[in-house]
């Protein structure tokens, strides 16, 4: 899994629950100090959260022992099916390309109408200029 997850710019840690919940305890991950019983082992990334989620999810398929208790993404506590659904999620380049795809669309047709107009002058010209051309 540490493999998998330096892919994912994520880096993976065994802690010490008693240890754990004195850390949390009054801070903004207060929330983790319940959850934190029996083997507890930590995933991190200070970037894409959705990289991290699939290489968990991928994981699980291969090892159905290990077992995901919960998570924090940005600030908020997520439960395992919504780590699920996380996973599923494109990562943000794919999404940052469609944005750009479905934008680029209607522009390019944009464009494309607007010089259609003078496309078909420029045929009309050349052809009327061909026509002259044969009858002198």
């Amino acid at each position: 899994m540490p493999t998998q997850l330096k892919g994912a710019a994520a880096e993976y840690k065994v802690i010490k629950n008693r240890l754990a919940r004195l850390a949390v305890k009054g801070s903004a991950l207060d929330a983790l100090g319940e959850h934190l019983k029996g083997p507890t082992g930590l995933v991190f990334t200070k970037q894409d959260p959705v990289a991290v989620a699939k290489a968990l999810q991928a994981f699980v398929r291969t090892n159905p022992q290990l077992l995901i208790k919960l998570g924090l993404v940005e600030g908020k506590v997520v439960q395992p099916a919504e780590l699920k659904a996380l996973a599923d999620l494109p990562s943000k380049e794919q999404l940052r390309s469609q944005i750009v795809g479905v934008v680029q669309g209607p522009m390019a047709q944009l464009v494309s109408l607007l010089q259609a107009p003078l496309r078909e002058l420029v045929y009309v010209l050349d052809a009327r200029g061909k026509g002259a051309a044969e009858s002198a």
